[in-house]
């Protein structure tokens, strides 16, 4: 299938937001404290690379969602239902992950330069609201099941070397269940995750 403009321009998106996603998630780890798992988060958030660093990924997440739309144009007529679905959890997840980032850069900030507001963040009463949780379930179970059924299409359609779903797959399953075992492992997930979107973004420009 003859590449349009477009679909180059995705390409580039693809591979430049994987590019800034693997940076992030290195950047996170060897420039804020989240090794040490320190309890408090105002001390993550008050730390003077966190808008930096948070940026960086709130520019990877918009350029993916660029990303993604290219892939799935080059194989929708394909793809069915299960890769419709797939594309529309996908990008939907990586909207909320934008919601997320853009209260992070900028609100966060904000609430911590107030005194009294500390606390919600010191004593992790905004991350254990209900509201909050309630978020990051809808979040979970929307980029499962966009991962599980685009990857699915991916590799079904052979549109695209078989690799790319392979590793957005496992990387997404690293990158959820990384947390619970090191924070290295989470960090894993994502360069694996990258890398498979790298498959993708090349095979746009190429």
């Amino acid at each position: 299938m003859k590449i349009s403009a477009i679909q180059r321009s995705g390409g580039l998106a693809m591979i430049t937001g994987s590019v800034l996603l693997a940076l992030w998630s290195v950047l996170r780890i060897t420039l804020l404290p989240v090794i040490q798992r320190v309890k408090d988060f105002s001390v993550i958030v008050s730390n003077q690379h966190w808008i930096l660093i948070s940026t960086i990924a709130f520019a990877g997440v918009l350029l993916m969602i660029f990303g993604f739309t290219a892939v799935y144009s080059l194989f929708y007529s394909r793809a069915g239902i299960i890769g419709f679905l797939g594309f529309l959890f996908v990008v939907t997840a990586f909207i909320l992950e934008a919601c997320q980032i853009a209260w992070e850069i900028f609100v966060y900030p904000a609430i911590l330069s107030h005194l009294p507001s500390i606390p919600l963040f010191s004593e992790s009463i905004l991350m254990h609201h209900p509201m909050i949780a309630l978020f990051r379930l809808i979040f979970q179970i929307i980029l499962a099941l966009g991962v599980v059924l685009f990857t699915f299409s991916l590799i079904s359609t052979k549109e695209f070397h078989k690799s790319a779903g392979i590793l957005i797959f496992i990387g997404a399953v690293v990158y959820a269940l990384g947390p619970m075992i090191s924070t290295y492992v989470a960090v894993s997930g994502v360069l694996v995750l990258s890398a498979g979107c790298l498959v993708l973004g090349r095979r746009l420009i190429i």
